[in-house]
């Protein structure tokens, strides 16, 4: 009897999930294209996940960089123009956003001579400053509330570009 009754619990639980797990199921729900995906990476031993370089050891972790790097590159083609400004967001913290967003913008910045604005929207616990090594202040809270204007908050980074 338990057997019967923990079997249709687990149907009953499987039936009502609705979170997504494949690309595949992403696709079916969100007509919004994908322009790639970035395998999980491993924490070091401090919990915190190394950013990319040039010539990263990682391969597959930063060939995802990449192939999303150049599936950008190539959206808004046929007299469109191009995509300049990049949101990366998610619905809950910790799910990654301030890591992938620093990779995304090295990944950006290796393979051009263009310059790379980087913008930690994050108003209550932003980290891209600590991951590229910045200070936090001043940034876009004083920005946005008159305090200074954007080209003071604008730091320069150890980065190429």
């Amino acid at each position: 009897m338990g057997l019967i009754l923990s079997g249709g619990l687990l149907f009953l639980l499987d039936r009502f999930n609705d979170r997504v797990s494949t690309v595949v199921a992403l696709t079916e729900h969100f007509p919004a294209p994908i322009y790639g995906q970035v395998p999980e990476e491993t924490p070091d031993a401090d919990g915190r996940l190394p950013l990319l370089n040039p010539q990263d050891t990682r391969h597959v972790f930063a060939e995802s960089y990449r192939n999303v790097r150049s599936s950008l590159r190539f959206v808004g083609t046929d007299g469109q123009k191009k995509n300049r400004i990049i949101l990366v967001t998610s619905p809950t913290p910790g799910d990654g956003k301030s890591t992938i967003t620093a990779n995304l913008a090295l990944t950006l910045s290796f393979a051009t001579t263009n310059k790379n604005l980087l913008i930690d929207g994050d108003m209550r616990r932003g980290g891209l400053h600590r991951l590229i090594g910045l200070d936090g202040e001043p940034g876009l809270a004083e920005v946005l509330g008159g305090q200074t204007e954007w080209r003071k908050v604008v730091q320069p980074t150890r980065y190429k570009n």
